[in-house]
């Protein structure tokens, strides 16, 4: 080494984190003599009087779910007075299942995936298992002429294989 290296500088980037905190991550810089790469460090700056969430829960870690079924995921945020308790909802896989911004989630097919909410600077998972489907779908009734039944009150339902099921 013993180069000189050509000084760099990045100037520093804001994120928006809610309406009122502001992540500024001030990069890396190399001057004119340095040999090593100084690491950033975030730095979160709150307005005075703002309480951040400092907890984030659900009501629960894990779950299994069927195709086509929806869940609603509960988050509790602390303490109670927090000024943004804004919960933001992603998963880690949209083709398995989705979550709306209410914690609904929409299971799509059969796989696995993580819901994950976040408030302010805390996170909450939960790991949801989607499996395949195997309720009936859909049935007809007919009567003994093979016509569709409409209204069934009572009667019997003829399964392929002989058993017989009574309506009541």
């Amino acid at each position: 080494r013993g180069d000189h290296v050509p000084f760099v500088h990045i100037a520093a980037v804001a994120y928006r984190i809610n309406p009122y905190v502001r992540i500024y991550v001030n990069p890396s810089a190399i001057d004119d003599y340095a040999t090593a790469v100084t690491p950033f460090v975030p730095e979160v700056y709150y307005p005075d009087g703002y309480i951040p969430v400092s907890e984030l829960t659900l009501d629960r870690s894990e779950m299994t779910m069927v195709e086509n079924s929806t869940v609603r995921l509960t988050a509790t945020t602390l303490p109670g007075n927090a000024t943004e308790k804004t919960i933001r909802w992603k998963s880690s896989d949209e083709t398995v299942a989705t979550v709306d911004s209410n914690g609904n989630v929409h299971a799509i097919a059969a796989g696995s995936a993580v819901i994950t909410a976040s408030a302010d600077a805390v996170k909450a998972t939960c790991s949801v298992t989607v499996e395949k489907s195997s309720a009936i779908q859909d049935i007809t009734v007919t009567d003994m002429l093979g016509r569709r039944v409409t209204n069934p009150v009572r009667g019997q339902i003829y399964i392929r294989n002989g058993q017989k099921f009574r309506l009541h």
